[in-house]
C-alpha cells in the first residue's frame, strides 16, 4: 500500500477512498487505502504461497493479482460503492491507466515481500521445507514436492477446484 501511495495523492485519489467510508480527509483516505492494502496483501500471501518456487515466477502471479484487483477494484467495485455504475470501455480503462501502473507495483512488491518473508529473510523464494529437504536427501529418503498449480495444498488449488 506504501509503495501505491504516490500515485494514488499525485491523481487526489485520498479524498476518493475516504468517501468509500463516509469520510473527506487525506489522512481517512490512507487509512482505508492501507487496511484494503493489507487485506488484498494477505490475499496474495494465502493464495500464492505455494505457487511460486522463485522470484521471477512470484513477481509474475503479484502482477497478474495486481492487475485483476485493478479490474475488480478500480473498474468495478470501486464506482459502484460510490454510488456510480461500472462500465468497462476503453474510455474507463484510460482514466484509470496510472492505477495499473499503481496495481501492478503493488502485485510485484507484495510479492517480492511474499517471496522473501516465505524464504526466511535468504536470496530468493527458497521454500521453507528446504532444509528438511536436505536432510531427507542425505539420508536416502525420498524428497517432497512443492505442490503443482491448482493441487489441494495450495489455497489457489482450493479455489480452482471449488469454483
Amino acid at each position: 500500500g506504501l509503495v501505491f501511495w504516490p500515485q494514488i495523492v499525485a491523481v487526489d485519489g485520498l479524498y476518493w477512498i475516504a468517501r468509500l467510508a463516509g469520510g473527506e480527509s487525506s489522512t481517512l483516505g490512507l487509512i482505508v487505502h492501507l487496511a484494503i492494502s493489507i487485506v488484498i496483501g494477505a490475499g496474495y500471501g494465502v493464495l500464492f504461497e505455494r505457487e511460486s518456487p522463485d522470484w521471477g515466477a512470484a513477481v509474475g502471479w503479484g502482477m497478474l493479482y495486481g492487475i485483476t484487483w485493478w479490474f475488480v477494484g478500480t473498474l468495478t467495485l470501486f464506482p459502484i460503492w460510490l454510488g456510480a455504475s461500472f462500465t468497462w470501455t476503453t474510455a474507463a480503462a484510460a482514466n484509470a491507466l496510472s492505477s495499473l501502473l499503481g496495481h501492478l507495483i503493488y502485485g510485484a512488491t507484495t510479492a517480492s515481500v511474499s517471496c522473501f518473508w516465505n524464504a526466511g529473510i535468504r536470496i530468493g523464494c527458497v521454500s521453507t521445507q528446504d532444509l528438511p529437504r536436505a536432510r531427507r536427501a542425505s539420508s536416502g529418503q525420498p524428497a517432497r514436492r512443492r505442490p503443482r498449480f491448482g493441487s489441494s495444498r495450495s489455497a489457489l488449488g482450493c479455489c480452482y477446484r471449488f469454483c
